[in-house]
């Protein structure tokens, strides 16, 4: 890993980012898909109480009409199409990284400010530490936590 500060020794291996890559699945799907998720999104919303809103077909075909869009390519009589399918599998993987990925490595002040700490006095940095004055949770990425 080439991290974008130095740190002496194993602490290198404290501290890692987690990296997003893109799913393959969803790369090179076309324009009208990219449109859909941002329309979509946007009349559905992103979040509700804390979760990422993953929205299943029917609710897409509420929210082109709420946008006065043509829904016609989400559904083929009383199922969904293919595009629909593929739009829907975006949503919920979307959903899914943050929770899975994310929340599991978040700490909050007092954990981060242990680990930080721990981490100041094993490093033989010579800067002045800037005063952090964030308050709640902050996340900070450590491997097995």
């Amino acid at each position: 890993m080439s991290p974008w500060f130095a740190l002496p020794g194993k602490l290198e291996n404290q501290i890692r980012p987690i990296l997003m890559k893109p799913n393959e699945k969803f790369l090179k799907k076309p324009k009208a898909f990219r449109e859909s998720v941002r329309s979509i999104s946007q009349a559905v919303g992103y979040s509700k109480d804390g979760k990422i809103i993953a929205p299943k077909v029917r609710q897409m075909v509420d929210a082109f009409g709420r946008l006065n869009l043509d829904y016609k390519h989400l559904t083929s009589g009383k199922s969904a199409t293919e595009f629909a399918q593929n739009l829907e599998d975006y949503f919920e993987e979307r959903a899914r990284i943050p929770s899975n990925r994310v929340e599991a490595k978040l700490m909050c002040a007092n954990q981060a400010e242990a680990v930080f700490d721990d981490i100041r006095q094993k490093s033989d940095h010579q800067c002045l530490i800037p005063m952090n004055k964030q308050k709640g949770c902050l996340a900070i990425m450590i491997p097995g936590n």
